[in-house]
């Protein structure tokens, strides 16, 4: 098994790293051969309720032909959650970069992240004197990635997931599909979770991973639950937003500010997306492509947009 053990000191510096909860982020269109079907670089767009102590945080990286997107959310109720989240996704990124952005056995990520958080929290952080219920778990986050792999005929994305962030796909009708079932009792922001990565996972907690079909057209979305959980409608609501700023927008970057400052006036928590486009070459084509085909716009005029 690779070792994806960190020096702790090193994953908590602050800075332009792809790990940050405070870093709004939104790559260049790259330029690439003609056999690299990757053509556009992810968005990430993150907001802070205050400045600096922002428990989310990010990791976005591509690998020629494989994309890798992930979102973390450091819980805030429990002792640790700022720097779990960010240990988290400096684990992912030690643990994806040998395997060029794939997720391979997710059994070793699990392991790899678990005892990263639990020697933090050994350093760190007292155990707690409350004994057999969540109370006692250290140093938590959630965690959803997605590894878009874009070599093949048609693109697959490996997903993996625990905890409340989401994996979203915006399909060719433009609608918004949840690929995640989140580890909550109930729905909504502050729902309360039935696992988590953290320093004390109970045994019987498991990181979910399955591999799903991307359309040759498509926006790949990895969600904390600040971006959703504080919406009356949750995905439907997202789903809007999503096309609303779109088309409110000139630019990827104007996209990413627009995304950014919707988020943010709804939600009471911090806010983290990170959204890849799936068989776009440009800005303009997503704006497009997602005009003809908005949910919201098709089922004003009385049309079905599944047609």
């Amino acid at each position: 098994m690779t070792s994806s053990r960190l020096h702790i000191s090193d994953t908590l510096k602050r800075g332009n790293s792809p790990v940050t909860s405070s870093c709004l982020k939104i790559s260049p269109t790259l330029n690439r051969g003609k056999d690299d079907k990757t053509l556009l670089s992810p968005l990430v767009a993150a907001t802070e309720k205050i400045h600096e102590k922002g428990e989310d945080a990010f990791f976005s990286k591509q690998y020629g032909n494989v994309t890798t997107i992930a979102v973390f959310d450091g819980l805030g109720g429990r002792r640790g959650g700022f720097e779990a989240s960010r240990i988290a996704a400096k684990t992912l990124e030690a643990h994806c970069t040998p395997l060029k952005g794939k997720l391979g056995a997710i059994g070793n990520l699990q392991a790899s992240i678990k005892k990263n958080l639990a020697d933090f929290a050994e350093t760190s952080l007292p155990s707690s004197r409350v004994k057999g219920s969540l109370a006692e778990q250290r140093a938590c986050t959630t965690m959803a990635v997605a590894s878009i792999d874009n070599s093949g005929e048609t693109t697959k994305a490996d997903i993996a997931w625990i905890g409340d962030s989401r994996i979203y796909t915006v399909e060719p009708s433009g609608f918004l599909v949840q690929h995640t079932k989140d580890d909550a009792k109930g729905t909504g922001g502050d729902a309360p979770m039935t696992q988590f990565l953290s320093a004390d996972m109970k045994e019987e907690w498991a990181i979910h991973q399955q591999s799903i079909d991307v359309p040759q057209k498509a926006l790949v979305i990895a969600a904390t639950d600040g971006c959703y959980g504080y919406f009356p409608n949750e995905n439907t609501d997202l789903q809007y937003a999503i096309h609303e700023t779109l088309q409110a927008s000139s630019s990827m970057r104007e996209w990413q500010s627009n995304i950014q400052e919707k988020l943010q006036s709804v939600a009471a928590d911090d806010t983290t997306l990170a959204m890849f486009p799936v068989g776009f070459s440009s800005f303009e084509e997503i704006k497009t492509y997602y005009a003809e085909h908005n949910p919201t716009m098709t089922m004003a005029k009385g049309m079905d947009p599944r047609a």
